[in-house]
């Protein structure tokens, strides 16, 4: 397959249809129109086709169509890059990591968001000193880059038990988060905040220190991320250590209250928004002091109870928050 074929003004014309749709979110469209036009063998009529599988959620699909461009092509960066992080999404762990290690021969493309992408897929597949690895080959020239590093180095260390090292580390890095907050979106800044409060307070529970050292970063990590990350609920579970009773039940629940949206630069107004949770206690009463620790930006007296009820066949050891939703807002 050559990618110097020329295109005539009506291949070009669906070409462009082709990436609208995608635009607008018309997959099953897309897939249609893609799927005639790929016979004109371009990189473009792929990567167009194997982008509206993946928009559907046909993953096995979306790895097909990239690995036929592959076999018969010329594939590039970008194919490698898009095969990876689809096995990556599947599961495929031993595949993604292949396509990854592909990535790496690339030349002059940056080989840190590559080799942080692979530790990950290591991490997540439990394997620890593999990530590791690879962290220690990563060349941190930058803040960014050093706290990134440095909070998967800490999951991977914390996993591994190697929690004072974790603590030492992350007491004198955790404060850099601010001056790195200009170089990322918000979303990434609150992920990394987040991971790197959650690994030292993950960290200092371990090693038993006191509550008090442990909240001062593990209840940031409450407030960062919507909803509330689980291993963030069962580390809180752990601190409180409240554990069950005869009574002990789960509450399926629904709470309301008012947070400030900002609708201007100058102008914010109130809010009334809805979040599901599932919460072990013994009463609705108690449920709600549970879910209190989760909402403290709602005013006071004004975070009520929408509608419960009680969740079969559960049995956990401690009392507590098991599940928050999004919030949604009206």
């Amino acid at each position: 397959m050559s990618t110097s074929i020329k295109m005539n003004p009506n291949q070009k014309k669906n070409l462009l249809k082709v990436q609208t749709l995608l635009n607008e979110k018309e997959f099953g469209k897309a897939i249609k129109l893609a799927t005639k036009i790929k016979d004109i063998k371009l990189k473009e009529s792929y990567f167009l086709l194997a982008m509206a599988y993946k928009g559907q959620g046909r993953m096995d699909l979306t790895i097909d169509t990239l690995e036929e461009y592959i076999k018969d092509g010329e594939p590039d960066f970008f194919t490698y890059r898009i095969l990876a992080d689809t096995h990556r999404d599947m599961g495929n762990i031993d595949e993604a990591l292949v396509a990854y290690e592909k990535l790496l021969t690339f030349e002059e493309v940056p080989k840190n968001p590559i080799q942080i992408a692979k530790a990950t897929v290591l991490y997540q597949s439990a394997r620890f000193e593999e990530a590791l690895k690879e962290l220690s080959e990563i060349n941190v020239d930058d803040t960014k880059t050093n706290l990134l590093v440095k909070a998967m180095w800490a999951g991977c260390q914390n996993a591994l038990e190697k929690y004072d090292s974790v603590k030492n580390t992350l007491l004198k890095e955790i404060d850099k988060i601010k001056d790195v907050a200009h170089e990322m979106e918000a979303g990434e800044v609150k992920l990394l905040a987040f991971k790197l409060n959650y690994e030292l307070a993950r960290s200092l529970q371990c090693l038993k220190s006191s509550e008090s050292e442990v909240s001062k970063f593990l209840y940031p990590c409450l407030k960062l991320l919507d909803p509330t990350p689980n291993q963030a609920l069962q580390l809180v579970r752990e601190v409180k250590s409240v554990e069950k009773t005869d009574d002990s039940k789960l509450y399926h629940l629904s709470i309301k209250s008012c947070a400030p949206m900002q609708i201007s630069p100058t102008q914010s107004k109130r809010c009334e928004y809805f979040r599901e949770y599932e919460v072990y206690a013994d009463s609705i009463d108690e449920c709600m002091e549970f879910i209190c620790e989760y909402e403290d930006d709602a005013i006071d007296g004004e975070l009520g109870l929408g509608k419960s009820g009680i969740v079969d066949h559960f049995s956990g050891e401690l009392k507590g928050v098991y599940f928050q939703s999004h919030r949604i807002m009206k």
